[in-house]
């Protein structure tokens, strides 16, 4: 509530101020190693073959937003340690370029090291595969193992390769989690969740040892949909039997034992794999095609190289019109926060730049989010608001998720695109307040004083929540319940009614969110863009498009380029980096940096349990 836990505000702090110390020591370890940057930096550099296949190789997580800023990037790459995402936007505009570029004969498609993505970003580039073969140019897919967010990418591919040792693991969706009634009880905790909507799932791990029926519900018919869109989607890539990829989830066992446990030869007699060889095999193959590389291996350019090479530097040119974009990823959090999280002030200063730019004509707000902080999103939705009273057109453009306090940011947009498997909706709030007086009691430490007021003191983490206190919070929450069905009410052009009939907590795919009226089109984000350009009557090719995000200071600028320039040419900090203490060191990192997320000043949240597994 208003007054913060005292546990939580504590870790907040802690880790604000080990973060800040870690900075400062980044920068003393840059001025050490500035030196050998320099004395690191060959006179020859590397020469990109004139022509080359592009190489589509996601490293990690596909992403719409970096996490961290450009500076934590930088020094982690420095640290040979890198944060493992790609940008969904790289790799499709690299498609969409080298599909018209003579010089590209082809693209090959690594897909070991990727490490998954959301439905709606899977599809998105597995789409961009589809549209460059549609340039007649053949694309090759090599897996030493296939995942089954790389299948969906691979199965796009002219051929599929793999290694006669591998496999391709079609599993299905799930929705899972781990449940803490128990575990709280025996710690003598109280979490006490307040919460509207029969829905509402996100608290339930705090009140519950399994799965409510209505979430259960809920996620039969949204996995269900979600697993749909994907069987489809290979199956027409592929030309195989839907029913054959359902039985590749639901029976791999008998599969296996009918292939005398190869696994290899389960694909190829599905028709998901069209060739096995093993690297040698396939490079020479690779070669054959696109001839051979000074290094013994194929001639091919990677996605940055390419990208590098075929975007003209940025000039300041004359004003031109713009359409502003803004990534809205992560969860949402009060206050400033790096991209990766939604920070309620630095998106609202992101937004107001936006607005304050003579030059930009229409925002267009990428949200990709679960939800979180009510107060931070009322903070963005004010700047949305100030934005549209201007009379430039906002549009919002829904990535995997956009959903509870996601949706929120996005309700208020002239247009709202999604994709048939966006995760969207989960309209409605929770509150919690975990208290720990049980606890301390059985270690012999009380909590006793008095107040001027009923409510003196009622809002401690060391003390039971009075009923006048749970009411509070109830009531606070049933009104950001009405408000937050009212606002979509007004801004979609329904009824209360008919928005409480679809909220309730509960969670849509995008296509039951199309047919609900809570979005208004199918479409990514460069439909979005394109909708946004025609509401504020710009004309076709007549205007520029430009990502907003912080920009660093010259300072910062300055760093930056020197922690690549060493990552790039091999210089590393000390061999101790990889040993147990950094492990464990990020490891504390990422359970105080989720904690202190939680950081709604009055303790109310509209967050979506959405992860599928």
């Amino acid at each position: 509530m208003s007054d913060e836990s005292a546990i939580v505000k504590m870790f907040r702090y802690l880790w604000y101020g080990v973060d800040g110390i870690r900075k400062l020591l980044h920068l003393a370890l840059l001025l050490v190693v500035f030196g050998v940057v320099l004395a690191a930096i060959p006179t020859d550099v590397p020469v990109v073959p004139r022509a080359a296949a592009l190489v589509i190789q996601p490293d990690g997580v596909l992403v719409d937003e970096l996490s961290g800023d450009a500076f934590d990037r930088a020094f982690a790459e420095l640290e040979g340690s890198p944060i493992r995402e790609t940008l969904v936007r790289d790799v499709t505009s690299a498609l969409e370029r080298a599909a018209k570029d003579p010089n590209v004969p082809g693209v090959v498609l690594d897909l070991n090291r990727l490490a998954g993505g959301g439905l709606t970003k899977l599809q998105t580039v597995a789409s961009a595969v589809r549209d460059f073969r549609a340039s007649g140019k053949p694309v090759y897919a090599y897996g030493s193992y296939y995942s089954q967010g790389a299948y969906l990418i691979a199965a796009e591919a002219t051929e599929v390769w793999m290694d006669p040792a591998g496999g391709i693991f079609l599993q299905g969706f799930g929705r899972f989690g781990n449940y803490f009634r128990e575990a709280l009880d025996k710690l003598s905790i109280d979490w006490n969740v307040f919460r509207v909507g029969s829905y509402k799932s996100f608290g339930e791990p705090y009140m519950r040892n399994d799965m409510s029926p209505e979430a259960r519900k809920e996620s039969d018919v949204l996995l269900g949909g979600l697993w749909a869109s994907y069987a489809s989607d290979v199956a027409a890539a592929r030309d195989v039997d839907v029913d054959s990829l359902t039985t590749l989830a639901n029976d791999l066992a008998g599969l296996l034992d009918a292939n005398g446990g190869d696994w290899a030869a389960v694909a190829i007699d599905n028709g998901l794999v069209d060739k096995l060889m093993d690297r040698p095999a396939k490079t020479k193959a690779l070669i054959e095609r696109f001839g051979a590389a000074d290094d013994d291996g194929y001639n091919g350019i990677s996605v940055a190289a390419y990208l590098a090479q075929t975007t003209s530097p940025a000039l300041n040119m004359a004003s031109e019109p713009t359409v502003a974009v803004i990534v809205a990823s992560g969860p949402v959090v009060d206050g400033e926060a790096p991209p990766g999280q939604i920070g309620g002030d630095s998106i609202a200063a992101l937004i107001r730049s936006a607005r304050t730019d003579d030059d930009v004509r229409a925002l267009v707000m990428r949200v990709d989010s679960g939800g979180g902080s009510v107060f931070a999103s009322d903070v963005i939705q004010a700047e949305l608001t100030a934005f549209r009273e201007t009379g430039r057109p906002y549009v919002a453009s829904m990535g995997s998720v956009a959903a509870s306090a996601g949706y929120w940011i996005s309700a208020s947009a002239d247009r709202i695109f999604a994709s048939p498997t966006t995760i969207t909706g989960s309209i409605g709030v929770i509150g919690m307040f975990p208290t720990f007086q049980r606890s301390l009691e059985r270690l012999g430490v009380y909590t006793d004083g008095v107040g001027t007021s009923q409510l003196a003191g009622q809002f401690r983490a060391d003390t039971t929540l009075s009923a006048d206190a749970k009411q509070v919070i109830q009531r606070l929450v049933d009104a950001d319940y009405r408000r937050f069905i009212t606002g979509v009410a007004e801004f979609r052009g329904m009824t209360a009614e008919a928005v409480d009939a679809v909220a309730q907590g509960r969670v849509w795919s995008g296509e039951d969110a199309l047919k609900f009226g809570l979005v208004d089109e199918f479409g990514g984000i460069d439909a979005a863009i394109q909708a946004a350009a025609n509401l504020a009557k710009l004309d076709e090719g007549g205007y520029r498009v430009d990502y907003v995000s912080r920009s660093l200071s010259p300072l910062e600028e300055l760093l930056v380029s020197f922690a690549q320039t060493g990552a790039r040419f091999g210089v590393r900090s000390a061999p101790s980096r990889q040993g147990l203490l950094r492990q464990v060191e990020r490891w504390l990192g990422d359970r105080v940096s989720q904690l202190a997320s939680f950081n709604d000043p009055k303790g109310l949240y509209s967050i979506c349990f959405c992860v599928i597994n």
